[in-house]
């Protein structure tokens, strides 16, 4: 299994289970070194959905009470190989682990835990690992787009947009019906 991506290009690779076991692994590494912090820490974005094509880098979101405490862990992080890029995306702190080829592996979103972004990551893949033909709307549109923009990520993420405002829509009415709730 190959994991990572040049940065700013796209690849997809069909669903490998080693991606569950790679996000397990640096879950366990966040755990260890963020200890109570965490309030949780889950495997997101495609690599998490059951059969569908993904970027090999594996997404992983910990919820936190503020993102910015990561940098109280900075050391700790740079001995395990989690680098952090910064602010990315407002209110959201981001770190990366590259390959052994410096490719992009591995993002780690930290975000305040149970903010709309949480919601949305935990959402996304619940239920698009729930429901297969939605996950499969979703897949066949990042072929399409891929075939596209393989060099261009910002266009290929581009493309994605209208679906999957669509797919958090209906994620989040999937999630109430389910739940009973707004978890």
């Amino acid at each position: 299994m190959k994991l990572g991506v040049e940065y700013g290009k796209v690849s997809l690779a069909p669903h490998d289970e080693n991606w569950k076991v790679i996000a397990g692994e640096t879950i366990g590494k966040l755990r260890e070194i963020l200890g109570d912090t965490a309030i949780s820490i889950q495997h997101v974005g495609s690599t998490s959905i059951l059969g569908i094509p993904a970027k090999p880098i594996i997404d992983i979101a910990v919820g936190v009470a503020d993102p910015k405490c990561v940098y109280q862990f900075e050391e700790p992080l740079l001995k395990a190989e989690i680098h952090i890029v910064g602010e990315l995306v407002p209110g959201q702190i981001m770190c990366d682990i590259k390959t052994p080829e410096g490719l992009e592996g591995q993002h780690i979103h930290f975000v305040t835990y149970d903010c709309q972004a949480w919601k949305e990551y935990i959402r996304f893949r619940d239920y698009l690992n729930a429901v297969p033909e939605q996950a499969k709307r979703y897949a066949d549109l990042k072929l399409e787009l891929v075939r596209k923009y393989a060099d261009d990520r910002k266009s290929y993420t581009g493309g994605k947009a209208e679906l999957i405002t669509e797919l958090l829509k209906r994620a989040a009415e999937w999630s109430e019906a389910k739940d009973g709730s707004d978890e």
